[in-house]
Order: structure tokens, then sequence, then C-alpha cells
């Protein structure tokens, strides 16, 4: 449901920047054949998917595990090469994931609270699709599809009587998909927008509840934010 509001307005604001922008938009041909060199920003739901099917567990009770997520953060840095109305697109994003996990379980006895701090070091590789494009300016409103390679960093809190041991596996992968427009174009040529991404990917994260074994567990993050783009360096 998060994802579809913020898509909507992202297509809001790209409709209104387009029709009535405010700054004066360049002239320059070439700027859709330009390397484009990207900054962005913002904030991001997800990170751990963990296995609620208690039954996978017998003995345990149906509220013996319970996680909770918060908003966390994520910034980027990327590069993309336009390929006709198209483009490849790199570079590395580092994301923070805050979760709670709450273990009250008797039958096993495992009671308390584990906070979990989880950064990422991500590695994209993305085609973007140009939906919408300007015949000065290149793609305005592009789909971005491609995998993701993910270096997990874990800071965990612990709290109570008894908490189950765990596991990190530092690396994952998993496949993206997500939005970006940028309807603002300045005078020198840079670009400002907003995108929109979800992922789902391996899992990173095991105990006694999130076993490798059951279906359920993985990772995910829907993100969102700002995207400044540079001013575009020329090439052949």
């Amino acid at each position: 449901m998060q994802t579809r509001t913020i898509t909507g307005l992202l297509l809001t604001l790209f409709v209104i920047g387009s029709c009535k922008s405010p700054l004066k938009t360049s002239q320059d041909n070439s700027s859709s054949k330009r390397l484009e060199l990207k900054i962005q920003a913002g904030g991001n739901v997800g990170g751990i998917i963990e296995n609620t099917d208690i039954v996978n567990e017998p003995g345990a009770e149906v509220d013996a595990f319970s996680g909770a997520t918060k908003t966390g953060f994520n910034l980027g840095a990327r590069i993309a090469v336009p390929i006709k109305n198209n483009a490849v697109e790199t570079g590395i994003d580092i994301m923070n994931s805050p979760q709670t996990f709450t273990y009250t379980d008797p039958e096993h006895g495992f009671h308390g609270e584990r906070d979990l701090g989880l950064t990422q070091l991500m590695l994209p590789l993305t085609w973007n699709f140009g939906l919408i494009n300007h015949p000065q300016h290149g793609r305005q409103l592009e789909l971005k599809v491609g995998p993701v390679i993910q270096y997990n960093m874990l800071d965990v809190s612990d709290s109570g009587d008894r908490l189950p041991e765990y596991d990190l596996n530092r690396f994952s992968s998993g496949f993206s998909l997500g939005m970006a427009a940028t309807p603002f174009v300045f005078k020198n040529g840079s670009r400002l927008g907003f995108y929109v991404e979800g992922y789902k990917g391996s899992q990173i994260y095991e105990d006694f509840y999130n076993q490798s074994g059951f279906k359920e567990t993985g990772s995910s993050f829907a993100k969102f934010g700002i995207t400044y783009q540079f001013k575009g360096s020329g090439f052949k």
C-alpha cells in the first residue's frame, strides 16, 4: 500500500513539473546522450523478512515470536550510460534498516527483545526503460529493473532473560524493480527528481524461528526519496 501511494505521488509531481516547472529548461540537444551522474537520498522500510508462521516450530505458542520494522534511510551515488531512449545504470548505495524482534516462548525458554540495526552496502545494475522521453532532456520517467548484490553488517542489542543464537549471511542478492522521474531541469542542465524502488532477495538472518528451510525467510525493502542528476559529461 505504501509503495502504491509513493508511486502515485511521484507520478503527480512528474506531471506538475513537466507541465509548469518554475525552472528554465536547458536547450542542449545532446543532453540525452551524456553520461549521467546522480546522487540520491531518502527513506526505506524493510530489511530482514522474519518467519512468523510458528507452526514450523512444534510446541511454540502463536505469539512466541514477532517482528517490527521501523523506517530507515538510504544514500546512493549512481552512474548511467544512455542507450537510445533507455540506459544502463550502476553505482553504490548504503541503506540502514532498524528492526525489533520480540521473543515470548516459555516452551523453548526464549524471552526478550532483540534490536537489529542492519546496514547494507549495495551494488545495483539496472536497465532503465524510458517511459516518457523529452526530445532535448532524454528520459523524464523511467522503469528500472535489475539485480542487486548486498554486503550486510548487523548491529545487535539484546535485552531479556534468554534469546536464541543467530547467524548472519554477509552477502545476499536479489531483484529490484523501481521507477524514477526527473521533471525539473535547471539552466545548467542538472536535474531534480524522485524515485521509488522495491526489492526481494535471499536470506540474511537466521535463528531458531528464521531458518533457511522456511519459505517465509528472506530479505526485502521498499525505498523512496529525491534524486539529483549533475550536468552530463559528453561522450561518444
